[in-house]
This record gives C-alpha cells, structure tokens and sequence, in this order.
C-alpha cells in the first residue's frame, strides 16, 4: 500500500472486460483496477447488462484479485423500495439507482465515466448540498455521445432522448470536483462544444498495465502482404474510407496485397452492418483474402496480430486516447494510424498519415519497411505513474459555489396566488404551516374568486392564521396566475423568493432544501423534483404516493420544446426575480413557470434542480394545464426567445416545422405507448433488420 494513500475508492462504470467484450472504457477501467489493486480499498459498479458471449466468471475473478463487485441487479434490488419512475430515460433510472446506493456507502472518490452519465444524479446532489459533501466526485472524459455521433457521421435514432443524454452527459463534466481528459483533443472539442471546463482538470493518458508474461512484437519479419484493420467495424473508426482505397489498390496492379483481416466488433456504417460492407468488397477482390474477426476479445485480438504478422491499420476519423494504438505501440506491434483526435499525442509523426482516400492509398504503397523503431510520445509507465498520483491524493472536502452562511438564516416569502380553489388552499396552508424553518414570510393572494364559496374560505385561512402573522391580500379582479405571483413579490421582504401554488403541498423540509442548496450551490434559482398525485383529499393522507417527477434542467435546447426546468415551485433570489422582470401576465397562457424559466435560461442565470422531492403536485382533470390552449401555451412560452429572432425567416423555421414536428413526434411516442407489448418488439425487430419474427420472439 502507499504510504499513508490507503482510500476506498469506488469505479463506476457501464463498460469492464469481463461482462463487455470488448469497448475502450471498459479497458481504461479494468487497467485502472488493476494498476490500483493493493493500494486502495476498491468497489466496482457495473452498470449495465452483460453481453451474450460475455466471459464466464468474470466477477469471480475481480473478487480474487480483492475487488469488491455491485451489480446491476444489486443495485435493483437496493432500490426496490425506492421510486424508479418508469417513464424516465435508461440512463436517468441507472443514475438514480447508483446514487441512491452512493448515500449508504462512504467513499473517498467516486470515480464515474462521462458516457451514460451514470454520475448526473449524484454530481447534482453533491452541488446543491444534498448528499455526498465528503466524497470527491470525479469524471474521465472518454467518448461523450455527441461527440461519437460527430465520429459516426450519423443522426440520433431518437434526438429529445439523445439530447437528454448529451446534457446530463455535459452536466456531469461541467460539475464534478474534478475532470481527468485522456488526451487534449478531447478537452479541447469540450470547450469548443460551449461546456464550461471545471478548472480542476488534468489531461493523463489513459494507463496500461501489460501482462509480464505475454510476447511482444512478432517475433519474425512483419508481413507487408498482410493488412489488419484494427478497432470497431464501424464509420468513426473509418472502416467505410479504408474499404473504398482497398478497391482502389487492389483493381490496380502490382499491389502485392494477399490476405486483409478487419479485428473488432462488428459496427455500423449508415446503418449497414460494417461485417456486411466487408463481404461486399470480397465479392468484388476474389483474388485477395478477406478475413472478419469479431469475437476477439482484448489478449485474444493481440495475439492474432502477433501471429499473424500483419501490419496493422488504423485509419480513425476521430480517436480519443485509443487503445488500439497504445497496445501497439507496448507490444511493439507495427502500425500506421490516421492523424486525427488524440493520436498525435500518442504516437510518432511517421506512422501517422491525412485521413483521405488518396492519404491512405498512398501510405499503403509507400509503406516500406515496417519496423518500428520510433520512440512514441507515449508511455505506459509514465501514464501509470500519473495515474497513481492522481487516485492517491486524499480526498479534500469539495468546494461549493458558495459558502453556506453560519449567521441567521434568511428571510424566505412564500407566495400563494389563490383563485376559487375552496376545497384546496386549506390543505396548501396546513403544509406550509408545518414548516420548521425560522424566518418564514407567507403571503396569499386571492386573484377577484368569483365563487362565493373561495370567498368564504379565504376570509376563514385569513383569520385563522392572522396570528401567524401571515399576509392576505386581495386583488379587486382576476388578473391571472402571472400577476397574482408578481403580486405577492411586489410586497414581499424575503431574500429568496418560493412560488406555492394554492392546489400544491410543500414537504416540511422544503425551505430548508431551498436555502441550503441556494448557500451550497451558488445558483440563482433552484427547482426541484415533486410528487405528482390525482386525489382532491390531503396529499399528506393519501395511501399510495403519486408517479415522481424530476425535472432535467436547464438544457435550452430542449427548454424550448418542452418544460425540463421544473415547475412554478422554485426558490430564487429576489434580485435576479426583478431584474428578470417577474412572471408574464397572459391571462390565457398555462406555461407561466416555464416562459419565465426560459427567460432566465436566456438571460445566462445559473439555475439547477435539487433531485428529490419536495412538495404533492395535484394534477387534476380541471387544473389550468390541462385545460388551457397548449397552442397559444407554447407560443408564449418561447416568446422571449422569438422576439430576440428579428429574421421572419427564423421565426417562420421555428414555429412552422421546429414545433409541429415536435408535437408529432410526441402524439407518435402515445401512440405507440398504446399498442401492445408484443407489436413494440415486433417493430423493434423490423427497424433492426430481423424480417422473420421467431416463436421465441412473440414470447
């Protein structure tokens, strides 16, 4: 053990060699257990399915080796007695479950992979101060999806679903206490992409601890008559441009080419199989040996290189720290890779060349001697040395935003815009009575109750807590939701402002969240996750909880489709809320919370979501939402954003194909919730190529 280093460290991952074939973070990840094993106290969270053909006894053998093993299934089953809202992204529901299973465990640092974001939930409580303040929460940044989809040269099979991952994705660097980039390509196209790189960021190649033991090199001569394509069948490892100079080379003459191996996964090239693409070119070369290996694992596909003699090819579009190229270059196999991502960081100028037909073409004929011989950029040894530097720096409470206060704590408003609810505000009241917190300022707002019956309630809740020293005001007319709030911010006092609608039920500790996630965090403005119930009763006495909603944040992109920020119920600082210029004031409009949000979003403040629950959402046939003219909602809640639009152009995009094919893709998505399970498989295998449903399949 280092001296003095011992930490309980945890590894979450969706990839490990073992359970996953083969995939570059699973790599990065069984290396770093390895070089780690016997310093470090060490857990490791899979959180994903094994493949098919995975390896028997895979966690038997990290279990040997001192690694404690969670599951998927382990974490399941943790969190059965726990809400897992089925409507929710994969990835949403994965993350949900790891963090709940972090909050019963104590770590030093969490170590998380940026693809899947499987640390979205955790890094987001941990910034707004409601778990995790003593464990370092970091994030190695190896393939975030936006940027694979950019590689692929390919559209998203589903885009709300993929921009939802690409934010959370985003969210998770953005936020951890501390980001490790494989190469600075990657750092950089982060920072190109708008992502606010944290400064606490550290550019480490990824490790490699080579078994002793194995072979190195071929051992004999390289065999220029033998081409090996090595990484993914697929377009970002550039399969289809390296297919297309293969015909090229050998339609000529003199090419000398006997026997090409593709080793890797199968892949994808616009939507073919990248094993069919190859099969088609053998059809049209018969006199050249084309070989598929897609099964190989990791030892089992460098082995094949050092038999084989081959001399492998590496022509990537867009490579990170790639592990095609570090196990080359330590087992003193031959390559020649293309020039793009993170490579040139790894590998010597003379075994890279241009990404072009005619750059590839011309590397293949002018090979030459294939020896190599070059010392390369990269290090193993170094890049381990770095790494085991990095995991063994004790962990040091991470900083937030802000420091929380210590002195009184401060003064909060409640507004409540109240408009013929009888039967409700005695319920929203008794809530807000029930919270602890010091310094509470509520005021009511009846926006003209045109029902004799609101009146009377109102005048009794006004009598009732005029001890309490509460505010009720009365407007002569109804003004609409908008204006009831900035009614009631008009007269308030607080430095934070809530919004508590009068149908709604705040949770006991719900200012006291708000406050310490505003100190904690540092936004200006804060939602929060609620649970949403169909009952008129006391939420607080319905026997079966509601479905959870928690909102995704502010994502623009997707603000202006749909409300992902959260509801009216959110905490704010009174000054922003001003400067703002409050809610608007359509008296028709429904989405008050979302335009203002949007505006906010818009306007460059920093608003974020505390992940639980915080108040009972009643959702009710006759509410305001499901009633109003979603038409003419949607339309205000963009406003802010169409009028900084001048271009009729713009304008005309936006809201004559932007939005229809949006709603048509959601009517779509409730269509298809209808039909039966079996015809969604069905279709499923349709759309993936299996034109022969099979008995086992309708099962």
């Amino acid at each position: 053990m280092l001296s003095g280093f011992g930490m309980r460290i945890c590894l979450v991952t969706p990839d490990i060699v073992g359970p996953i074939q083969n995939g570059g973070i699973g790599t990065f990840c069984t290396h770093i257990l390895e070089l780690l094993k016997g310093h470090h106290e060490l857990t490791l969270v899979f959180t994903a399915e094994k493949e098919r053909n995975a390896a028997s006894g895979w966690q038997r053998r990290y279990e040997q080796a001192g690694i404690r093993i969670v599951t998927l299934n382990e974490l399941q089953a943790h969190a059965e007695s726990r809400d897992i809202n089925p409507v929710q992204d994969r990835f949403l529901q994965r993350s949900w479950m790891v963090y709940q299973w972090l909050t019963c465990e104590t770590f030093d640092l969490v170590h998380f992979q940026d693809w899947g974001a499987n640390g979205f939930y955790a890094i987001r409580a941990q910034r707004t101060g409601l778990a995790l303040s003593s464990t370092r929460l970091a994030v190695t940044v190896h393939s975030p999806s936006e940027w694979l989809r950019q590689g692929m040269r390919e559209w998203p099979g589903d885009t709300l679903a993929h921009l939802r991952l690409h934010y959370a994705e985003r969210y998770c660097v953005e936020h951890a206490h501390t980001v490790v980039f494989p190469s600075a390509h990657m750092r950089d196209w982060c920072r190109e992409e708008g992502w606010s790189v944290p400064e606490n960021n550290s550019v480490i190649p990824c490790p490699y601890t080579m078994d002793s033991t194995a072979p190195t090199g071929h051992g004999k001569e390289p065999d220029p008559a033998h081409l090996v394509f090595f990484g993914r069948l697929e377009a970002r490892k550039g399969l289809d441009i390296f297919l297309k100079a293969l015909e090229r080379i050998l339609s000529g003459p003199s090419h000398g080419i006997k026997r090409i191996s593709f080793v890797g996964k199968d892949g994808c090239v616009n939507g073919e199989a990248g094993s069919q693409r190859i099969r088609k070119l053998q059809k049209r070369v018969p006199g050249v040996e084309l070989r598929t290996l897609t099964t190989l694992d990791m030892p089992g596909a460098l082995t094949y290189l050092r038999e084989s003699r081959g001399i492998v090819w590496m022509p990537s579009r867009i490579d990170n720290c790639p592990y095609t190229v570090i196990e080359c270059i330590e087992n003193r196999i031959p390559f020649y890779v293309a020039a793009t991502g993170g490579t040139p960081e790894l590998v010597h100028a003379s075994r890279t060349f241009p990404l072009s037909l005619g750059g590839i073409i011309d590397k293949i004929l002018a090979c030459g001697e294939a020896a190599d011989t070059e010392p390369h950029p990269y290090s193993a040894e170094s890049a381990n040395t770095l790494w085991l530097k990095w995991h063994s720096r004790r962990a040091s409470r991470p900083t937030s935003a802000a420091k929380t206060s210590r002195g009184k704590p401060p003064l909060v408003t409640v507004c409540v815009p109240y408009f013929n609810q009888p039967e409700f505000l005695p319920h929203t009241l008794k809530a807000l009575k029930r919270i602890e917190y010091p310094d509470l300022e509520v005021i009511v707002i009846n926006d003209g109750s045109t029902e004799p019956e609101a009146a009377a309630v109102w005048n009794k809740m006004a009598q009732q807590y005029e001890e309490a020293g509460w505010t009720f005001h009365e407007l002569e007319v109804n003004q609409g939701l908008g204006a009831a709030r900035n009614a009631a911010a008009r007269i308030s006092t607080g430095k934070f402002l809530v919004f508590n609608d009068s149908d709604n039920c705040a949770f006991p500790r719900m200012i006291e969240r708000f406050v310490h996630a505003m100190a904690h965090s540092g936004a200006d403005c804060l939602t929060c996750g609620f649970v949403r119930h169909h009952c008129k009763s006391d939420p607080f006495q319905t026997p079966r909880p509601g479905k959870v909603i928690r909102p995704l944040g502010p994502f623009t992109l997707l603000g202006l489709l749909d409300n992902v920020y959260g509801d009216a119920n959110f905490c704010i600082r009174r000054d922003v809320f001003d400067a703002v210029g409050g809610f608007c004031e359509d008296h028709e409009t429904a989405t008050h919370d979302w335009e203002f949000l949007l505006r906010l979003d818009l306007g460059g403040y920093d608003i974020d979501v505390i992940p639980t629950e915080l108040f009972w959402y009643r959702h009710l046939p006759q509410s305001m939402m499901r009633q109003a003219d979603l038409y003419q909602s949607h339309l205000v809640a963009v406003q802010s954003w169409l009028s900084q639009h001048d271009s009729s152009r713009d304008r005309r995009l936006f809201t004559q194909l932007t939005l229809p094919l949006f709603h048509e893709q959601q009517q779509l998505r409730k269509s298809w919730s209808r039909l039966p399970r079996f015809l969604q498989r069905w279709f499923r295998r349709r759309r993936h190529g299996h034109k022969k449903p099979c008995w086992r399949f309708w099962t």
